[in-house]
């Protein structure tokens, strides 16, 4: 059963868990802060400062009459709050999940902060000091003042005190110390200091509003959105959302100072590949960065923190402002903003939605991208045509109007007007006379063709007429499919099967194979081993020794007798290179007739070594006798 606290201080506003926790500690008169952990959490485990775990622990042993939750503990006691928007939902829950649980983990890995300093000591206000003190009766730990690298209080512009109380890593081994006890053995200097620097001021302002406005729904991948959007506004990314990178950074240093950059470790180098801003504007954002990075990008696009995540996705405007223009060329209100409103449905990816923008003066529906163009004039697809886009199709064909004429007059492709063309083929089609004219002298060419032609298919005809058939195919296709040659019929032949004399290839092959072995075994300058395949390239028949060989049965008496192990081989390579070396005069050692041909050493074997300390010994007694003999 789990033994339930006498008692838990109340917390105060925005005070800092760690805080709560020493006031425990102080209240409770145990000796040593072990005792403390064991009270609050069951056992002797410690929490880190910033990122607290096993909080459902610790609320099991509260009194039941408590407000005290996990939940309310991580949204108003600790910094997660800051960090939670900057990071992907699944990563947040995760955390969430971790600061929950009795388990111990690595916080910071996951956020991705293993390499990213945050505060290493816990800081105070002097000018909060003495409001709390006046207010409450004591000073506690703040958790707005506890955010890297914020240096100034929201409250009163004061720049922090830095205390020695550590906070970068684990309590253990740490003084459970309240503020109020720190400043009676470190009394802060009277004469408070103010920052004069008005940017700073209101980055520290909208990071304390981030600890209080937890209950919005935004991620990081919701805010890359946003960013892209605001970077098109200001003319720094084209319509398909690529950022003008070099102009981003240009007006972002010069909206930031290089001084206060360098002050927040907001610096960035041109030198390196990526940098920290690099990670924000690009889509697929898998680095953390820090909260007070996200903020300055915020500032620079002109907003303050509260402005922009309360600004709703529909604010977005990805298509202009209401009424949108129809578009139909072909229509006499081309250009008149006759549309309301329009559809969005989603095309696959969940940041990409297309507009529908329906004319229901003409019929014709064209689409736009929400990452495409912004210009009203133009669309990224055409849904509908309608009757009247298809009709003046129809009146310029029907003038005789080029297809080349006909793109250029409805802004469209060839393929286009094609493929609507043969859509609407069977419409009643006023042709002029000379199309008519011309149309019939080119028909009576082809069927005159088609009457005299001895069983000549389609692709024959073609090559004859070809021009015929080109225009027939454009301006007449559905007479032209009704009045053709049959299309060419493959038939397969049955595969022809060669009779191989077998018995008389055997005999071949038995005489030619013991040549061409010897000429192998003999070669003392180009070393192969004898293999089937060495017998085969070598006679050219390289097939028949390695595939069809069970087939030939002298020759693979033959063949089978002639091959080579790899000892053998080697044997026969190292005496052959003891020869060549000898009369080059060449020393004869055993390393130089291994490493020339031994390249595995398991092939190093006791009938290899005798060999070569056989050839080596052969040569310093050919020396010895050669010597005798000269003198």
């Amino acid at each position: 059963m789990i033994e339930l606290l006498p008692f838990f201080p109340t917390p105060y506003p925005d005070e800092l868990l760690y805080s709560m926790f020493a006031r425990y500690h102080e209240w409770s008169q145990n000796p040593e802060e072990m005792h403390t952990y064991f009270d609050l959490f069951g056992n002797r485990a410690t929490p880190t400062v910033h990122f607290p775990n096993r909080l459902n622990d610790f609320c099991k042993r509260l009194s039941t009459d408590t407000l005290l939750t996990p939940e309310k503990l991580i949204n108003e006691h600790t910094i997660f709050p800051v960090y939670r928007p900057f990071l992907s939902k699944e990563r947040s829950e995760k955390v969430h999940q971790l600061m929950m649980s009795s388990k111990s983990a690595n916080i910071l890995a996951v956020f991705g902060l293993t390499a990213i300093k945050i505060c290493p000591y816990l800081r105070y206000c002097p000018t909060c000091v003495q409001k709390d003190e006046h207010q409450y009766g004591e000073a506690y730990w703040h958790r707005e003042h506890q955010i890297y690298p914020i240096r100034v209080c929201p409250r009163d512009k004061t720049i922090l005190v830095e205390s020695n109380v550590h906070a970068s890593s684990k309590i253990n081994g740490k003084k459970l110390l309240t503020l109020q006890n720190y400043l009676q053995q470190h009394p802060y200097i009277s004469a408070i200091e103010t920052s004069d620097n008005a940017i700073e001021y209101q980055i520290s302002v909208d990071i304390s509003w981030l600890l209080q406005n937890y209950n919005h729904q935004l991620n990081i991948n919701d805010l890359y959105y946003r960013y892209v959007e605001e970077l098109k506004a200001l003319g720094l990314a084209n319509s398909k959302g690529t950022v003008t990178r070099k102009e981003l950074f240009y007006q972002f240093k010069e909206t930031y100072s290089e001084e206060f950059l360098n002050r927040y470790s907001c610096n960035l180098q041109h030198s390196r590949k990526y940098t920290w801003l690099d990670s924000m504007i690009k889509k697929h954002m898998n680095r953390f960065v820090i909260p007070i990075r996200h903020v300055l990008l915020i500032r620079f696009l002109g907003y303050w923190l509260s402005q922009f995540f309360s600004k709703k996705d529909h604010d977005y405007l990805p298509y202009g402002s209401p009424p949108y223009p129809c578009l139909n060329i072909a229509s006499p209100h081309y250009g008149e903003e006759l549309i309301d409103s329009y559809n969005s449905i989603d095309s696959g990816n969940r940041k990409i939605k297309t507009g529908i923008f329906a004319c229901q003066s003409c019929g014709f529906v064209y689409a736009k991208y929400s990452n495409g163009n912004r210009e009203k004039s133009e669309f990224d697809y055409v849904h509908t045509y309608g009757t009247l886009w298809e009709d003046k199709l129809l009146e310029l064909r029907r003038n005789g109007h080029t297809i080349k004429e006909i793109c250029d007059l409805l802004s469209t492709s060839e393929s286009t007007v094609y493929r609507r063309l043969g859509m609407v083929k069977d419409r009643p089609v006023n042709r002029s006379e000379n199309f008519l004219i011309k149309r019939d002298e080119i028909r009576s060419k082809w069927l005159s063709k088609l009457t005299n032609a001895n069983e000549e298919t389609i692709n024959q005809m073609r090559a004859v007429l070809h021009y015929e058939y080109s225009w027939l195919r454009k301006y007449d296709q559905h007479w032209l499919e009704n009045n053709s040659a049959p299309a060419q019929r493959y038939i397969r032949n049955e595969k022809i099967r060669r009779e191989y004399k077998w018995e008389e290839i055997d005999q071949q092959l038995v005489t030619e194979i013991p040549a061409v072995v010897n000429e192998i075994l003999n070669d003392n300058f180009n070393f192969v081993r004898v293999t089937k395949e060495a017998i085969g390239r070598k006679i050219n028949k390289i097939h028949y020794i390695t595939v069809q060989l069970d087939k030939l049965p002298k020759t693979k008496a033959v063949v089978e007798l002639s091959l080579e192990t790899i000892e053998d081989y080697h044997v026969r390579k190292i005496s052959g290179i003891a020869q060549n070396m000898r009369e080059r005069e060449e020393k004869v050692t055993a390393s130089k007739l291994i490493s020339k041909t031994i390249k595995n050493k398991k092939h190093l074997t006791e009938r290899i070594q005798r060999i070569v300390k056989y050839e080596v010994q052969k040569s310093l007694f050919d020396t010895e006798q050669l010597i005798l003999e000269v003198f």
